[in-house]
């Protein structure tokens, strides 16, 4: 790409909503669940913290007032200039689990989660980078997991965690060579 990043810029992050149907483990009303606002929160600054180049002054996710209800391009680059952000970082995230029971053993879980992103020039409007990650965890439910659903949405938050972080991680990897 032609277009380089300058030191001191500003990356607005903007998720899109998700794939995933967050029901299964929050309940119809889980945008009241503490234990969803605490994931999510986790997951937030997971992206947020691994976002690591020496030309980024700030990292911020959109405030939810100006995020435009059809997400197309354009308008989301005129948010992204709204506040005066260098870059927009679009991301959504997709997650599922498969699950082995086994006689007389603890039940063997795979959690795979995916974040597919676009790294957005706001001022020429170009998409600088995209790609989608997969990231996938193994592991087992534990003593300590009080139903299978705990033991699922464990092994998917992780999974999305380590993809949310490995994005965050190339995203600042490109800045730095760009």
């Amino acid at each position: 790409s032609s277009v380089s990043v300058k030191g001191g810029s500003v990356i607005a992050v903007l998720k899109i909503p998700c794939f995933r149907s967050i029901q299964k483990y929050y309940g119809y009303n889980y945008w009241t669940s503490e234990k969803y606002l605490d994931t999510q929160e986790r997951l937030n600054r997971s992206l947020k913290e691994s976002i690591r180049s020496g030309k980024i002054a700030k990292t911020e996710y959109m405030p939810s007032l100006i995020v435009p209800k059809s997400l197309s391009i354009p308008l989301i680059r005129e948010a992204g200039a709204r506040l005066q952000a260098d870059l927009v970082l679009i991301f959504g995230e997709q997650s599922n689990i498969f699950n082995e029971y086994r006689l007389f053993q603890s039940m063997k879980i795979r959690a795979y989660a995916s974040c597919e992103y676009v790294l957005l020039d706001t001022r020429t409007g170009i998409i600088l980078a995209s790609d989608v990650i997969t990231e996938k965890i193994d592991t087992e439910k534990r003593k300590e997991d009080t139903s299978n659903d705990e033991a699922f949405l464990r092994a998917e938050t992780d999974a999305l965690e380590s993809a949310l972080r490995k994005l965050g991680t190339l995203v600042g990897d490109y800045i730095d060579a760009n």
